[in-house]
C-alpha cells in the first residue's frame, strides 16, 4: 500500500545489484503505481533479461500490471507459458449442483474477500459448494467473512504453482475461478497447468486473451447479473451539504491526462464542487510536487484535497465517485453503489478500460457509462445537478441488482457455464 516508499527501497537494491527477479518485478509494479510508466517498462525489460526462472510468474504478472496502467498500451504482453494440461478442458455444461473452486491465495484488495464470500453464500443457497484455496487458516481474521460459508478451505499460502495445481486437481472441482488476477503471480503459474475441467478468470483480470490455462475471462464479458457481488448493502441517504464532493480512490498510476482533463471539465461545470483524492501516498513530497504541476496546468490545483481515511468512509461521503479510465476491477463502483453514492465510468476501447462500465451495466446503471471523455464530464455534472435524486436512484439499485443478492449473483455466474 506504499508504492513510493517501496520503490525507493527496491531501487536501492537494484542499484547495488542485490535485487533478484522478484524484487525487480515488484519495483516495476511500484513505479507504475506511482505513474512512472516509462521507468517501470525499463525495469521489466531488465527483469526479463535476467532469465530468472524462479521469478518468471512474478515478472509476467508485473509486466501485465505495468502494461495495464501505462497510457500508451495497445496490446498486452504474454503471461507464463502453458503447460500440458493436468485436466483436459470439458466443454459440457456444468452439473446442476457443481463443486466450484476459487484461487484466493493473494487478492487484489479487501473487497475481493467479500466478493468470494458473496459467491460462497450464494452457492450454498443454490445447493452448490465452494472450495477456497486461500491464504492462512480459515480462522484467521482476514478470512472471517468466509467462515460458515465455504464448504472447504485449503491453506495454500506456502504452495508452489505445481503443488497448488495438483491440489486443485485432486479436489475434483467442476469449475475453477481465479480471484487474484494479476495481483497473484502464483495463480497465473497454477492456471498454466489447467488443473480443472473448466477454468475462468473472475476478479482483477481485465483481459480477453493471452492468459495460459484459462478457458475464458469473465471480466471481458460479464453476465447480466453482475460479476462483482457484495454481502451487505447499506445505502445512506445523506442530506447534501452546500459543497458538492466528487472523488476518486486511485493512485498516481491511474491519473492519465485524459482523466484529469475530464475531472477539470466537471469542476468547471460545477464551480462550487471540490475534488477529493484518497491518500495513496499522494501526500508524499515527491508526489505533491507532481500533482501541483499537473493539476495546476488545468487550473484546478486549489480545488483538490487529499484525504487520509479508509475506502468505505471515503466513498460513502462523496456525492459522486469518479471511476478511472484504466482499472483492474470495478470494485469501487460496486462499493459506491452499496452506500448510495453515484458513480460514473468510461466505456473504453479495451477490457482494462471497461471495468467500471461493466460494473455499472451489470448493476442496471448503464446510463452512467460515458462513450467519450466529454460525455463523462457531462454525465457527472448532470448527477451533481440533483444530488438527492441521484443518491436515491443509486440506493434503489441495491434492492434489485443481483450483485447484492448472493443467490441471484451465484446463479447468474453459473448460468454462463450452463449455456
Amino acid at each position: 500500500g506504499r508504492p513510493r516508499a517501496a520503490a525507493d527501497i527496491l531501487s536501492r537494491f537494484a542499484a547495488n545489484d542485490s535485487a533478484d527477479g522478484c524484487d525487480m518485478a515488484r519495483l516495476a509494479r511500484c513505479l507504475a503505481d506511482c505513474g512512472e510508466w516509462d521507468a517501470a517498462r525499463g525495469v521489466i525489460g531488465t527483469a526479463g533479461a535476467s532469465a530468472d526462472e524462479d521469478a518468471a510468474a512474478e515478472i509476467a504478472a508485473a509486466a501485465l500490471h505495468v502494461a495495464l496502467l501505462s497510457p500508451a498500451t495497445k496490446t498486452l504482453p504474454a503471461t507464463v507459458a502453458a503447460e500440458a494440461p493436468l485436466v483436459e478442458p470439458d466443454p459440457s455444461p456444468l452439473p446442476e449442483r457443481p463443486r466450484i473452486g476459487v484461487l484466493a491465495t493473494a487478492l487484489g484488495g479487501p473487497g475481493d474477500i467479500e466478493s468470494v464470500a458473496t459467491l460462497a453464500q450464494g452457492l450454498r443457497e443454490t445447493g452448490a459448494s465452494l472450495v477456497v484455496f486461500g491464504a492462512g487458516p480459515l480462522t484467521a481474521p482476514h478470512n472471517r467473512l468466509l467462515q460458515g460459508r465455504v464448504g472447504r478451505h485449503i491453506d495454500a499460502a506456502e504452495f508452489d504453482a505445481f503443488t497448488l495445481a495438483h491440489t486443485v486437481m485432486t479436489e475434483g472441482v467442476d469449475l475453477l475461478l481465479d480471484a487474484g488476477g494479476i495481483a497473484a503471480p502464483l495463480h497465473l503459474a497454477t492456471l498454466a497447468h489447467h488443473p480443472a475441467p473448466r477454468t475462468a478468470g473472475w476478479l482483477n483480470l481485465p483481459l480477453d486473451t493471452g492468459v495460459a490455462g484459462l478457458d475464458r475471462v469473465l471480466g471481458a464479458a460479464p453476465p447480466a447479473s453482475g460479476i462483482i457481488g457484495r454481502l451487505d448493502a447499506s445505502p445512506r441517504l445523506l442530506p447534501a451539504d452546500d459543497v458538492p464532493l466528487i472523488g476518486a480512490d486511485i493512485g498516481a498510476g491511474a491519473m492519465h491526462d485524459d482523466l484529469l482533463q475530464a475531472l477539470a471539465a466537471i469542476l468547471r461545470t460545477v464551480p462550487d464542487a471540490r475534488l477529493l483524492l484518497r491518500d495513496h501516498e499522494l501526500s508524499h513530497p515527491d508526489m505533491v510536487g507532481t500533482l501541483i504541476e499537473r493539476f495546476g496546468a488545468l487550473s484546478i490545483a486549489d480545488r483538490i484535497e487529499i484525504v487520509d481515511t479508509d475506502h468505505v468512509t471515503f466513498i460513502a461521503g462523496l456525492d459522486l465517485l469518479l471511476h478511472p479510465f484504466v482499472a483492474e476491477s470495478g470494485n469501487d463502483v460496486v462499493d459506491a453503489t452499496a452506500h448510495g453514492t453515484p458513480a460514473i465510468a468510461l466505456r473504453g476501447t479495451s477490457p482494462w478500460r471497461r471495468q467500471g462500465a461493466n460494473a455499472l451495466q451489470a448493476l442496471g446503471l448503464g446510463s452512467r457509462v460515458a462513450a467519450t471523455c466529454d460525455d463523462y464530464a457531462a454525465i457527472g455534472a448532470g448527477l451533481l445537478a440533483d444530488r438527492a435524486r441521484a443518491r436515491a436512484e443509486t440506493a434503489a439499485v441495491t434492492a434489485t441488482a443481483p450483485a447484492f443478492a448472493p443467490a441471484a449473483f451465484a446463479t447468474g455466474l453459473l448460468e454462463l457455464f450452463r449455456a
